[in-house]
């Protein structure tokens, strides 16, 4: 084992990643107990780097400074997951495969265990631990409702709880019992293959049948596609994990942004590099910035997942304004990985995956206004040329600014609007219906009938989020600069006698409407 230490100062340049051996314990780095992952270099190099950077490893990877590249001359693979076939190991190295739609893949367990597990340096430390999860948070509740409670001294910084993504991948460790087995695996394994004086890494996957898994490899001489790196994950959880509030006691209004600069007691912002060089080497300072990387590209998505919030502190602190540094200039920074301590003089290098900024809408259980509006879809959905695709009950996005509406609720929760997507005569339409009955002010909201040309995620995200940042109203502006056809349809409660409609009456108005407008949109 002792050939692949101590590390080397950098990632070999001009090289990429042929093989990752294992990962195993040395002593030797600066008299730090830290593990460390073995790589095999395509120029015949070996060498090792920290396990806090197991996240930027995969193979056919190359890298400048930083910064991660795969390899392009790899091909790519979308499938759906059928059942594991084998899970067989070479000197304690394992690999999994996998029946797919598209025949067998084999995946290295390192790859999977990076792409499950390993999206930040807190959980790459904790898979290797004995307490684990346990060093993170801990779950109370029951099975409709959880909260995950992070310590007063938590080292786990809330800025990775921001995004939804992030969120709900913490849930699925935390929460569901099959996740929780395989990430403990990697310990057992780990200890395991350290007394027998091996190095490898093996783990036991959790039950991927049905994920989604777009792939970069190549075809194997045996007929299985070797996969070198997972590039995105779509789950399919056959339990559903409940609500999960999220308990950080440094969690105020708002999840803090890597981007802001750091308050210091004068109001000044301190003069040091915000992009330091990295050297694997440097001591992490107790206290000091961190150098956070977000690799962009991967996700990992959760699915069958109730809401995850963050938990409200109404204590507010007093704002400080920050000042730039007078006439200094930043000094040449360096940053390191590892635990901080109290000798440390580096930035500690914080590389973090599957946070990239989302347009994924969170669902939440319906609402009895909802059963209404699904009413509605389904008698639509039996006129002539309207096709129903998917009815579903979403919160809002949070608020980017300083607007308080859209929280302004009857249950604590932000508000919730419902979507329906349709085909209609081969155009495809969405129908946005906000629910105002939750509210706690008297709101009114127009239904949305909305088409859209080009990135039609994002751009529906966008509009929802204007209706948030915009005081719970709807952004005429945002919405035309994001649609290539919408409308806006106020609802109605009487006949143009002023007799109040019954409940089907009113139903039968808001459909007939509907289908006028769509008419009229496809004769345009």
């Amino acid at each position: 084992m002792s050939q692949f230490f101590p590390p080397e100062r950098f990632f070999e340049k001009n090289s990429k990643i042929l093989n990752i051996h294992g990962v195993a314990k040395s002593n030797r780095v600066k008299l730090r107990k830290k593990g460390h992952i073995a790589i095999e270099w395509d120029n015949g190099k070996q060498s090792s780097v920290p396990i806090e950077v197991a996240n930027l490893i995969a193979r056919g990877r190359r890298y400048d400074g930083k910064d991660p590249f795969s390899d392009d001359t790899l091909e790519e693979l979308t499938c759906t997951v059928g059942s594991l076939m084998k899970h067989e190991s070479n000197h304690s190295a394992g690999r999994h495969i996998f029946s797919t739609n598209h025949g067998l893949i084999r995946i290295q367990d390192f790859e999977l265990a990076r792409t499950f597990f390993f999206h930040n340096q807190h959980l790459t430390r904790a898979a290797f631990r004995a307490n684990g999860l346990g060093e993170i948070a801990y779950v109370e509740g029951s099975h409709q409702q959880h909260i995950l409670l992070f310590p007063l001294n938590t080292k786990y910084p809330v800025s990775n709880l921001s995004s939804l993504a992030s969120r709900k991948h913490l849930a699925w460790i935390f929460i569901d019992q099959a996740a929780r087995k395989s990430f403990f695996s990697i310990y057992t394994y780990f200890i395991e293959a350290h007394k027998n004086r091996e190095l490898g890494f093996m783990f036991d996957a959790p039950d991927i049948t049905g994920w989604h898994l777009k792939l970069l490899g190549r075809l194997g001489d045996d007929g299985v596609f070797d996969v070198y790196e997972i590039d995105s994950v779509r789950t399919h959880l056959k339990n559903r994990v409940g609500n999960v509030e999220f308990d950080h006691p440094k969690f105020k209004e708002k999840a803090p942004s890597d981007k802001k600069p750091i308050k210091q007691a004068n109001g000044e912002m301190p003069p040091v590099d915000i992009d330091p060089e990295f050297d694997m080497g440097e001591i992490p300072s107790m206290g000091g910035r961190i150098d956070k990387k977000r690799q962009k590209g991967f996700s990992f998505n959760v699915d069958n997942i109730g809401t995850t919030i963050l938990k409200k502190d109404t204590k507010k602190k007093p704002k400080k304004s920050v000042k730039p540094s007078k006439d200094e200039a930043p000094e040449n920074g360096m940053s390191g990985v590892g635990l901080p301590e109290s000798e440390g003089t580096a930035q500690e290098f914080d590389p973090i995956i599957n946070q990239d900024e989302s347009y994924e809408l969170e669902d939440v259980p319906e609402t009895q206004k909802f059963l209404v509006f699904r009413q509605l879809m389904n008698e639509l959905s039996r006129e002539e040329h309207y096709s129903l695709d998917e009815l579903r009950c979403c919160l809002f996005p949070a608020p980017t600014n300083k607007s308080e509406a859209i929280n302004e609720t009857k249950d604590g929760l932000r508000l919730r609007f419902f979507i329906a997507k349709f085909s209609f005569k081969k155009a495809n339409i969405v129908l946005i219906e906000v629910d105002t009955d939750s509210s706690t002010k008297n709101r009114k909201a127009s239904t949305l009938i909305l088409g859209f040309d080009e990135e039609p995620e994002k751009s529906l995200f966008k509009i929802v989020q204007s209706f948030s940042n915009g005081g719970a109203s709807w952004n005429t502006a945002k919405i035309a600069s994001n649609t290539n056809y919408f409308e806006r349809m106020p609802h109605r409660s009487k006949d143009k006698e002023g007799n109040k409609f019954s409940e089907s009456e009113y139903l039968n108005d808001w459909k007939e409407r509907i289908k006028k407008k769509l008419e009229k949109f496809i004769q345009d």
